[in-house]
């Protein structure tokens, strides 16, 4: 069983940290993906931040980013950066070339 105390701190940065997320969006996010968003959602974030490519590398960024795929908290790998990792799922590249269309930031 995971960790109760380790469980609220994760909802408590959800909420209090830089994604300032409310009640709903919490639960949403949980629902879609119970083990990025329950398991050190702080720790995701910090890898997906450090992996981002630059013009991503911004908190208001990145929260809307969240609000459109929640998922994104999986994307920790930049093959663009580091060359092929194998990780395509948690891939910037791939992520960015599923995006329809991505902002200028």
């Amino acid at each position: 069983l995971p960790d109760a105390n380790k469980i609220q701190e994760g909802l408590n940065w959800l909420k209090e940290g830089p994604l300032e997320m409310n009640d709903d969006q919490i639960r949403s996010c949980i629902q879609q993906y119970p083990g990025i968003y329950l398991r050190e959602p702080n720790v995701m974030y910090r890898k997906v931040l450090g992996s981002a490519p630059r013009k991503y590398r911004d908190d208001t960024v990145l929260k809307q980013f969240i609000e459109d795929d929640p998922n994104i908290l999986q994307v920790t790998f930049n093959c663009g950066d580091e060359g092929c990792q194998s990780e395509c799922g948690s891939c910037w590249v791939a992520y960015e070339n599923r995006l329809p269309s991505i902002p200028d930031f």
